[in-house]
């Protein structure tokens, strides 16, 4: 039985002993969405990963936010099935374990290529911008059959994590994540600490009817952003934002509710609430072309007073800017969504709403200090913005 199989067995497995979980359903969910081939070798890599993952046993959220990462650039995979190994990588060895480590390794030996199994030659230092293997990887003696010699050393979890990822990884896929062409804002992207709101297939539904009758497009996928929108929660607290978002409660008698991809704390860590390729319900008339950032805080001078806030949210526009192309001219407050050019909204009487969220004057400041830091890592800053008459 291949490790694909046995992950797909789980929701009978684990019905037996209560670990049929939200969770695992959707790992089997995401991997049945994947070419056969290429689910095949996720699994056993996912599997082989959650070794590594549970060698220190935890799993922290700085980790978790790390591991999406390295699964993202190293692997060469979309977000979305990044974060889906990593959820394996977190869940799934505590289901097996024993002479299933041996199988599952060894049929991933078997299903991989000697340039899946590479045998780098060193491994390198990160830069202070992001962790960044150069060309370079673990010595011979630390790409194992299994992962004894990597649980054996006294390396942390996170480095354990970078070796075994550069063994395991694909020698291409290795020069494709290392190179900026292949991702433009790789080498800007912040700590980001995923913490996801649940985003089951009815609140998918009710997104895609949502965007049917307010935008004209049937869809809950965000392709192409080309917009980024800063607001502020009104609140003093992460958690209670969070907690908004996460009950998908009706917002104007529709659902689904609210919600924000990224949310910057008070003290500056940054968390990713929502997929980037899933809409979000942010911004009336922009949901279908905006990624949303919310700031914990009561106004924005509040939030452009606090430092740390500040320099993560600068940190993160840029990163998202270099990533889509977006210019400094379609980073917009909410107050500012009526004069976007990309704003359509097909109900009349909602074509006039918005919120006061970070207006002109907050976001002449805003964007200055954005094109400062976009010039200084060369990211294309764009003309001035051109806004358009809402009528409203």
């Amino acid at each position: 039985m291949s490790i694909l199989e046995r992950l797909r067995g789980l929701r009978v497995a684990g019905s037996a002993t209560g670990g049929d979980t939200d969770t695992v359903r959707r790992i089997v969910s995401e991997l049945d969405k994947l070419d056969p081939a290429r689910a095949r070798y996720l699994a056993a890599f996912a599997y082989i990963l959650s070794r590594v993952a549970g060698a220190d046993l935890h799993v922290s959220d700085a980790e978790t936010a790390k591991m999406v990462a390295l699964v993202e650039r190293l692997g060469h995979l979309p977000e979305a099935q990044a974060i889906v190994v990593v959820e394996i990588a977190k869940s799934q060895h505590r289901l097996f374990g024993g002479t299933e480590n041996f199988l599952v390794t060894r049929e991933f030996r078997e299903i991989a290529s000697d340039a899946q199994r590479p045998r780098p030659a060193s491994l390198t230092q990160t830069r202070h911008r992001g962790a960044q293997l150069k060309g370079a990887g673990p010595t011979p003696d630390m790409c194992p059959m299994g992962v004894r010699t990597v649980r054996r050393t006294s390396l942390g979890g996170i480095v354990a994590l970078i070796v075994l990822l550069a063994c395991l990884a694909p020698a291409s896929t290795i020069t494709a994540a290392t190179t900026p062409r292949s991702d433009p804002g790789w080498d800007l992207r912040p700590q980001i600490m995923w913490k996801p709101i649940p985003f089951p297939d009815l609140r998918k539904d009710q997104t895609a009817a949502y965007s049917r009758r307010h935008s004209g497009s049937r869809s809950w996928r965000l392709e192409d952003p080309a917009v980024i929108v800063e607001h502020f929660t009104g609140g003093r607290s992460m958690q209670s934002a969070w907690n908004t978002f996460a009950t998908n409660a009706r917002h104007l008698d529709e659902k689904p509710g609210t919600c924000a991809h990224f949310i910057v704390d008070t003290d500056g860590t940054i968390y990713q609430l929502v997929d980037r390729e899933v809409r979000c319900r942010l911004t009336i008339g922009l949901d279908d072309a905006a990624i949303g950032i919310e700031h914990v805080g009561r106004s924005a001078r509040a939030v452009l007073r606090n430092h740390a806030m500040m320099r993560s949210s600068l940190r993160l526009t840029i990163w998202l800017m270099a990533t889509y192309g977006i210019e400094v001219r379609d980073v917009i407050g909410h107050a500012e969504s009526l004069e976007s050019p990309y704003h359509h909204e097909r109900y009349a009487e909602w074509r006039c709403l918005t919120r006061p969220d970070f207006d002109r004057h907050d976001m002449r400041r805003y964007r200055d200090r954005l094109r400062d830091l976009a010039r200084a890592n060369d990211v294309p800053v764009g003309p001035p913005p051109e806004w358009v008459d809402s009528g409203c």
